[in-house]
């Protein structure tokens, strides 16, 4: 937990050649729920990815983890992702249904939450230690423009860090359950969608 699992996710990195400042170890920690084997086998990914070794080190950025973690689907799934931390309950519903049918479900969903509230927690923070909401975002190192942008903004106001942690360990626990074997991975998604938007909608 906290800085001891920090301190592991730069452990395993070391021997894959990856190079993890705190802030990456805590945002891949806080994504494994502290599992160390999912945590293990998200590093040999990004390892892999950036083709880093023991005698080539890489830097693991936070642009990496965006773009590993990232698929096809992924402007689809902002605006579910949108609906559910809007409280959009009955809409979020119809937006999960569709993206069923083309076949985008269960993980690729739940990840999809997951960075968006990892977003919220980490300018949350920067709220919290005295930032206003648009200095907070001034960085452009968050990608969010246009109406991605100003769904994150109107999110940020609503949640606050608690309710931020409680979502991201709810999400995490759900994607770890999904990867079990024989488990019902859509539903599993959809029950934690719904109690995600339902948080959500509490906050309007």
């Amino acid at each position: 937990e906290g800085d001891a699992a920090d301190q592991v996710a730069i452990a395993l990195g070391r021997p894959l050649g990856l190079r993890i400042r705190p802030d990456i170890a805590r945002r891949l920690a806080t994504a494994c729920g502290g599992d160390r084997a999912i945590l293990g086998q998200e590093l040999a990914k990004f390892a892999a990815y950036l083709d880093a070794a023991p005698d080539r080190p890489r830097d693991l950025e936070h642009d990496a983890l965006d773009a590993l973690g990232a698929d096809s689907g992924d402007g689809d799934l902002s605006r579910l992702v949108d609906l559910v931390l809007g409280g959009e309950g009955a809409e979020a519903d119809a937006e999960t249904a569709r993206l069923a049918g083309e076949g985008i479900q269960g993980i690729p969903v739940l990840r999809a939450l997951l960075r968006r509230l990892l977003l919220l927690a980490e300018l949350r923070a920067k709220v919290d230690e005295g930032a206003s909401i648009d200095n907070a975002m001034a960085s452009g190192r968050y990608g969010l423009v246009g109406k991605n942008r100003a769904s994150a903004q109107r999110q940020l106001a609503r949640w606050d860090a608690t309710g931020l942690a409680t979502a991201i360990e709810r999400v995490a626990s759900a994607e770890r359950a999904i990867k079990a074997a024989h488990s019902p991975g859509p539903i599993l998604a959809g029950a934690e969608l719904l109690a995600v938007g339902r948080a959500a909608a509490r906050r309007r």
